[in-house]
């Protein structure tokens, strides 16, 4: 059967991709992915949805939990409203437990959230001198007229990337690839992703 995974944007099906094919590279082919553009929009998707369901294809969402600072933000805020979503359009071949939130089903966060902790140990160094500048400017911000601007942790991805002699172009969310020694796909954090993957691709 094949597998449609809906998610946010083009930097989760990125990962996705690179993910699929490193942990389950004999299924990669019968896996597709649906760029939904945000939570909101997931009732865009209702014919896709429909027809997945018509055409004996298993369709299942990688969103992200996000914080609680936003609105709908948090595992459970996130699964409620996606399933109020879901109801809106009358999709019911979706449950609770084909829906996966970012970083890894438990904890706020997102995508970015999760490609911290898949950083190998040994390119750690990078990451915390990021984090370093990052908690830096959070400290002197205010002192500015407009206050600054603290990069976010997809600017701290792409400069990850960037310092490491990655070509410019390809730092970019949409072309990196997660298939190199900057990413460790086999990390204690990646596992309830992989695990939630598994119960369709095996």
């Amino acid at each position: 059967m094949e597998l449609v995974i809906y998610l946010e944007g083009d930097a989760d099906i990125r990962f996705l991709e690179d993910f699929v094919a490193y942990h389950f590279p004999d299924k990669k082919e019968h896996v597709s992915f649906i760029n939904v553009g945000g939570k909101t929009s997931l009732p865009s998707k209702k014919k896709d949805l429909e027809e997945d369901s018509f055409n004996d294809r298993k369709s299942i969402i990688i969103f992200d939990a996000d914080d609680t600072s936003k609105p709908n933000g948090g595992k459970e805020a996130s699964l409620t409203f996606l399933q109020n979503e879901l109801e809106k359009i009358n999709i019911s071949h979706i449950e609770n437990e084909d829906i996966f939130l970012f970083p890894n089903h438990n904890e706020e966060g997102d995508l970015e959230t999760l490609l911290e902790k898949l950083i190998p140990e040994d390119k750690l160094d990078v990451l915390n001198c990021f984090s370093s500048f990052q908690i830096c400017l959070e400290a002197v911000k205010d002192n500015f007229n407009p206050p600054l601007n603290v990069p976010i942790n997809k600017t701290k991805m792409y400069s990850y990337e960037d310092v490491l002699g990655t070509n410019r172009k390809k730092c970019a969310e949409s072309n990196r690839s997660y298939l190199t020694d900057h990413w460790d796909l086999e990390a204690e954090s990646a596992k309830p992703l992989y695990d939630f993957l598994e119960k369709y691709l095996t």
